[in-house]
């Protein structure tokens, strides 16, 4: 936490030494009157106190109370409530006002003294009998009233004869005062009891608003603290006159008491009026139950009698917007879904029909593909809402992800300039290149951060967008639409938990700076003060589903062992079978679609396109590189799968004689 405040500012001492008492490390500015500390505040107050970044406290006394609340348990809250409203409302707004005439003006005003002196007069009374205000304990009540009178009992500003009148006031502050959190901040402010140090302050700072205290309000402190004087100046309440009737109601029911008492209604729903009784509708306005929707319906909530008077809703059509939603094709916007393919399992339009479904035996149209048992829209809704709240999860993920990376930047950022401290004027160059690469890393970092969660805030809004959708048309007998949205929200059900798979487990992406520790000696010779790269802190992760798949096929001679697994950017997957001497194709269902044999054991893959994969292979004494490419469907509809070209590259001449050759595939 850190503190804004001005020089000599007394309203300071009480967030101070709640601080002290705390033992609340707190972090200080000093600032100028003028400063905007908060930014949307249209008047400048201080002290502030900045809880969290961009999170102010410009109440002193909430500001003292919540530091104080870390080892302070109050006994009594609202006891505490009372005496620092009146601090606030009624002794600070008579203090300052005398703090100006003596301090600043020089002069001692005989009105103001007077006000000062009724507040005394009462806080001595309340405090006879006890060590507190409210009680035995310590509160921020009496750090708040002590913080407020200090410069009134101390130093050139005391107050004339202060320590004859109030005894039992001059004893709960010098017990204060005597206490080491209490000393230590107050000689700090004003040093030797000096108060001229608050002179700058008390002329810049506004006067607090008076606030007269009548007879009711010292009422509700006394309530709080002590037991209740009587108060002759309250006006005699007024005369409730009850008739015979009810006279003799409040007798029987005194006398008798329970058996009189009917028994509760058992509540049956649905909840309707019911003949001999009184009936109550509890209702908003019904013109604008049952007119056309407008801006007040966006509040989410219905009243039941709201929902009595709007009848039977699955009657209402279906709006146009959720019409034109559903039936939008995705790929082509101009269009509407008018056909469904059963070989792909796809909605389409013309132009999907006509451009990607042409070879299909099976291309219907959706009045005819509805026949049969209508989809379960609640079963799809349900998992909408199950797979939204996972994305909502992941979306927070990505951005504590991104909070996580921007700290350990602003942490290698210091150590950058700690290494850079070090050496002598020539780094000034090199300082700027490190620093460039650690931005670039970062702004790369960040970019694809941002891609990934705006990729999950989308993916959420289309599911949000259809589970809003099927509520709109459920139970309506839109059979087409039905359809429709079932057909889409499979699909988008199937793409997120590809998505969620995909991404169920975010490691933390952290930018670290790897000094290099001979960069004195080196520093002539190099550009960049260090590496700036991407680490993974250390996780442990947890396997919650475990599968097995025969990825076999009848050509194998030998028994399968995957040396290498990589996934292509269809989610398609390419495994390795060093044993048999072939790379293999499986689909999203893990099914060997496609196979290539190779002229030796498959070691190492790699992914240099969307298509292409490089796939290192050993044999003998020399390690070749082949390029395989994932063609197109061929007549079967399987994948093809082909070895483009075999490069042998000496990259290493070692002691015994091989070769070893880098590898660049295309699959």
């Amino acid at each position: 936490m850190k503190l804004y405040t001005d020089a000599g500012n007394f309203q300071a001492l009480k967030i101070f030494i709640s601080a002290e008492i705390a033992k609340e490390k707190l972090e200080f500015q000093e600032v100028k009157h003028e400063a905007r500390v908060v930014p949307y505040m249209s008047s400048h107050k201080l002290p502030v106190l900045e809880v969290y970044p961009e999170k102010f406290i410009f109440s002193s006394n909430a500001a003292a109370r919540l530091i104080l609340a870390r080892s302070v348990t109050e006994e009594n809250p609202s006891a505490v409530d009372q005496w620092l409203d009146w601090e606030s409302a009624c002794l600070l707004p008579a203090v300052f006002p005398y703090l100006q005439s003596v301090i600043v003006q020089g002069k001692m005003d005989e009105s103001l003294v007077q006000g000062i002196q009724k507040f005394l007069a009462f806080l001595d009374g309340e405090l006879k009998g006890k060590e507190m205000l409210t009680g035995s304990q310590l509160t921020v009540a009496d750090v708040a009233v002590w913080s407020t009178l200090f410069p009134v009992f101390t130093g050139k500003s005391a107050l004339p004869g202060y320590q004859s009148h109030f005894p039992i006031l001059l004893t709960w502050f010098t017990k204060l005062a005597n206490q080491g959190e209490f000393q230590r901040v107050s000689q700090a402010m004003c040093k030797g009891g000096d108060t001229s140090s608050l002179k700058g302050s008390l002329t810049i700072q506004p006067t607090p608003l008076r606030v007269a205290e009548t007879a009711n309000q010292k009422e509700a402190v006394q309530k709080q603290t002590s037991k209740a004087k009587e108060d002759t100046t309250q006006a005699a309440p007024e005369k409730i006159v009850a008739s015979p009737e009810e006279i003799q109601a409040a007798t029987l029911a005194w006398l008798k008491g329970k058996k009189l008492c009917p028994e509760p209604l058992k509540r049956v729903h649905p909840v309707l009026p019911e003949k001999g009784r009184r009936n109550i509708l509890i209702t908003s306005a019904l013109p604008y139950v049952n007119n056309v929707p407008h801006l007040g319906n966006i509040i989410g909530c219905v009243l039941s009698a709201d929902v009595f008077s709007r009848g039977d809703t699955s009657k209402w059509p279906v709006s146009k917007e959720v019409e034109d939603f559903l039936q939008k094709c995705d790929l082509h916007e101009d269009k509407r879904l008018e056909m469904f393919c059963n070989d792909h399992s796809q909605l389409c339009c013309t132009n999907c029909a006509f451009l990607n479904h042409r070879q299909c035996a099976k291309v219907t149209l959706i009045s005819e593909s509805v026949k049969g048992p209508p989809p379960d829209l609640q079963k799809v809704s349900k998992k909408i809402q199950t797979i939204l709240e996972t994305l909502k999860k992941l979306e927070n993920d990505w951005s504590t992800n991104m909070q996580s990376s921007q700290v350990s930047y602003n942490k290698q950022l210091d150590e950058i300039r700690q290494t850079r401290q070090k050496i002598n004027a020539i780094l000034d160059k090199i300082e700027k290149n490190t620093i460039k690469e650690l931005d670039d890393m970062m702004a790369n970092l960040k970019a694809s951060l941002k891609t990934d969660s705006d990729n999950c805030s989308k993916l959420k809004n289309e599911l949000k967008q259809l589970s809003d959708a099927i509520h709109d048309i459920v139970d309506k007998g839109k059979a087409e639409l039905a359809f429709i949205a079932s057909k889409k929200c499979l699909e988008k059900i199937r793409q997120s938990e590809t998505y969620l798979k995909v991404n169920a487990v975010q490691a933390e992406r952290l930018v670290t700076f790897q000094a290099d520790i001979d960069i004195e000696q080196l520093v002539s010779k190099l550009s960049g003060l260090g590496r700036i790269v991407i680490s993974y802190p250390d996780q442990v992760f947890t396997v919650q589903v475990k599968s097995e798949y025969n990825v076999g096929i009848p050509s194998d001679s030998w028994n399968c062992y995957i040396s290498d697994i990589c996934v292509l950017s269809s989610n398609q997957i390419l495994v390795a079978d060093y044993n048999n001497y072939c790379v293999k194709l499986l689909d999203q269902q893990y099914k060997v679609v496609a196979h290539c044999a190779l002229n030796a054991h498959p070691s190492n893959m790699c992914p240099i396109t969307p298509n292409e994969v490089a796939v290192t292979v050993n044999k003998d004494k020399t390690h070749e590189g082949q390029m395989l490419v994932c063609g197109a469907l061929d007549c079967e509809g399987r994948k093809k799968l082909a070895t483009l070209a075999t490069t042998n590259v000496s990259l290493l001449q070692q002691e015994h004689s091989l070769n070893h050759c880098g590898t660049i595939g295309t699959i």
